[in-house]
């Protein structure tokens, strides 16, 4: 369970942050239920979120921290989609050894290794035919 701050400048209910290789990560305030007064404090604590947000990556950045290694939600917009967009590439180009290595197995043995590539073609099978759904619904979409 997380730890709420009960105190501040602007006092209002919110989890601590979390620490990360010795950086504070601020934890994004949730949404307020309903009254406009609570509007105003969720939009302050937004605010101060966004702040110590931009702290924790000029930090990040300053001990020499790549941002490949950052919490994804520590990313700019534009940095999280360029994290996401390598990390398919990389799965779609990783070999069978690769895919099963992320999965769990080590290839420590002849059987393992020979284990991992074999859950890494059915990984590929996987997203081939993901894609190949993926694009005939594009296709039935365009058609309709």
């Amino acid at each position: 369970m997380e730890e709420m701050n009960l105190g501040g400048s602007k006092s209002i209910l919110r989890p601590k942050p979390r620490l990360f290789k010795g950086v504070l990560i601020p934890i994004k305030p949730p949404p307020p239920a309903s009254d406009v007064c609570v509007y105003d404090l969720y939009a302050t604590a937004l605010e101060e979120y966004e702040e110590a947000l931009s702290k924790a990556r000029s930090e990040l950045t300053s001990k020499g921290i790549p941002s490949l290694e950052w919490p994804i939600d520590v990313l700019t917009e534009k940095d999280r989609e360029k994290r996401l967009e390598a990390d398919q590439q990389r799965q779609r180009s990783e070999g069978g050894v690769d895919a099963g290595r992320r999965l769990g197995v080590t290839g420590d043995s002849e059987r393992e290794r020979q284990m991992a590539v074999i859950i890494g073609a059915f990984v590929k099978f996987e997203q081939s035919l993901r894609e190949k759904r993926k694009a005939e619904k594009a296709q039935a979409g365009g058609t309709a």
